[in-house]
C-alpha cells in the first residue's frame, strides 16, 4: 500500500530570559505546534478493491494519532533549535560583559549604576541610569511604542555623559577601535578597514565634549571635538567635524542616513555646542 497525503505545520515558539546586572540567564523554550494532515489517495499494486477500502478506514482511524506524534516532533526539534540560537547569543553577551569589566571600564565608572528590572504581564521594563554629577534629562522619557516587540529610549546626555568618561583627553589609536569593533560585532565593517596608504590613525580627543550628540527631526547630529589628529608619523591640527543623520525606514528596517556631507572646522574658529539637554528619541 502506498499512502498520498499532505500535512501542514503552524508554529508558536516562546524562549524568554532572566537578567541581572552582571549576567544574563536562559530559561527553557516552549514551543508548540500543530500539524494537520490530509490524505490524498492510498494505492495499491497488489490485492483486491477491498483491501485497498479497509486501508482507508485504518489510515483515517490513525490520523488523529499520526498528527499528534508529528506535533510533538516538530515542537521538540523547534525548542532544541531555539535553545542553541538563544545559548549562543546569550554566552557572546556575557562574554562580552565579563571581558568588559576586566578592561578598563571600571576604572574610568562606564557601567552604569543602577539597572532595575520590573515585569509586567505582557512585557518586561529595563530601566539603566548612571549618576554621574552631569546634566541629564530635565523630566520623564516619551511613552513607549505598544506594537513593537522592543522599545529603546536613550536621552542624549547619557551618551555624552558616556563620552565625556570614555574619551576626555584620551588618544584613540585605529589599532585598538578596530579590535573593539571586532570584538562586540563579530567582525571589521569594511568602512572601518585601514585606508589605503597603509598609514595608522589616532585621535586624541578634546577634554571637554569629545562627541556631542543632539536628537531632533527624526535624526541626529554627531560632533567630533579632536585636540590633535595623526596619520602615520604626521600630525594635524584640531578640527571639530559634525554629520547629521536622518532615521528612514528601509526595506529591511531603520537606518541612519548621512545628510549631506560632513562640515569640519578649527577648534579655535568653531566652538563647540552649548552646554544643554534637550529631549531625546526613540
Amino acid at each position: 500500500m502506498t499512502i498520498f497525503s499532505n500535512s501542514t505545520t503552524q508554529l508558536a515558539p516562546a524562549n524568554g530570559f532572566g537578567s541581572t546586572p552582571t549576567v544574563c540567564r536562559r530559561t527553557r523554550p516552549r514551543a508548540s505546534a500543530e500539524t494537520n494532515v490530509s490524505i490524498s489517495d492510498i494505492q495499491s499494486n497488489k490485492g483486491p478493491q477491498a483491501d485497498r477500502k479497509m486501508a482507508w478506514k485504518r489510515a483515517c482511524k490513525q490520523l488523529d494519532k499520526a498528527e499528534c506524534i508529528a506535533s510533538r516532533h516538530a515542537e521538540q526539534r523547534l525548542s532544541e533549535r531555539m535553545d542553541k540560537q538563544a545559548a549562543e547569543a546569550i554566552d557572546k553577551a556575557n562574554d562580552l560583559t565579563s571581558r568588559s569589566s576586566r578592561s578598563r571600564s571600571p576604572e574610568r565608572k562606564l557601567f552604569p549604576q543602577m539597572l532595575h528590572f520590573r515585569r509586567r504581564i505582557r512585557f518586561s521594563r529595563c530601566e539603566v541610569c548612571r549618576r554621574a554629577r552631569k546634566i541629564g534629562g530635565p523630566g520623564r522619557s516619551a511613552p513607549g511604542g505598544r506594537r513593537a516587540d522592543m522599545s529603546i529610549q536613550i536621552h542624549e546626555s547619557m551618551i555624552n555623559n558616556l563620552a565625556l568618561d570614555a574619551l576626555s583627553g584620551r588618544t584613540v589609536h585605529e589599532e585598538k577601535l578596530q579590535k573593539a569593533v571586532t570584538d562586540m560585532l563579530g567582525h571589521l565593517p569594511e568602512k572601518m578597514k585601514g585606508d589605503e596608504d597603509g598609514k595608522p590613525w589616532a585621535i586624541s580627543f578634546a577634554r571637554r565634549q569629545p562627541i556631542f550628540v543632539t536628537f531632533a527631526d527624526d535624526g541626529f547630529k554627531i560632533s567630533l571635538h579632536g585636540a590633535r589628529y595623526y596619520k602615520g608619523s604626521d600630525s594635524h591640527p584640531g578640527m571639530n567635524v559634525t554629520a547629521t543623520y536622518k532615521i528612514e525606514k528601509s526595506a529591511k528596517g531603520f537606518k541612519a542616513v548621512r545628510q549631506a556631507t560632513s562640515r569640519s572646522f578649527p577648534r579655535t574658529s568653531c566652538p563647540g555646542p552649548a552646554n544643554r539637554s534637550t529631549p531625546g528619541v526613540r
